[in-house]
């Protein structure tokens, strides 16, 4: 999982965590298999990911995120 390596992270800053939910994004999509429990683990990390980078979603704006990705999750429901 290449985008944990987050030692020199900032984690006050917005676009560090939409940066991050677009390399979970990519890593869930292209790499695991939407039957495996990875899956599941990936999906909740991408949503707690995309809620710190976009705190008052669903309103204002935001990245639109891979439809694959459903709107599921203990981070997002």
């Amino acid at each position: 999982i290449p985008f944990l390596l987050l030692q020199h992270f900032d984690y006050s800053d917005e676009a560090k965590w939409a940066s991050l939910m677009k390399d979970i994004e990519g890593w869930l999509v292209a790499q695991v298999n939407c039957q495996m429990q990875l899956w599941t683990w990936g999906r909740d990390a991408f949503w707690l990911v995309f809620i710190v980078a976009y705190p008052s979603f669903p309103m204002g704006s935001w990245l639109k995120w891979d439809p694959q990705i459903p709107l599921e999750g203990m981070f997002i429901e």
